[in-house]
């Protein structure tokens, strides 16, 4: 009986939270998160733009005030 119940939890396998990327579906979890990555460096890089953008705009005020 104890052979029985120490085959089967062997067989079961590990907890989901130790494989990389969760379960079975690794090469859907890696894809969503290089999308999630590359929209996010996206995103990040706009932000930038618009930054720069308002500070040009807050230095070319300044030079015509002065």
């Amino acid at each position: 009986m104890a052979d029985a119940l120490k085959t089967n939890f062997q067989f079961r396998g590990k907890p989901r939270g130790i494989k990389p990327f969760g379960g079975a579906n690794k090469k859907g979890n890696f894809i969503r998160f290089v999308l999630f990555f590359s929209w996010s460096m996206l995103k990040a890089q706009y932000r930038l733009k618009l930054f720069k953008i308002k500070l040009w705009k807050l230095k070319k005020e300044n030079l015509k005030i002065a």
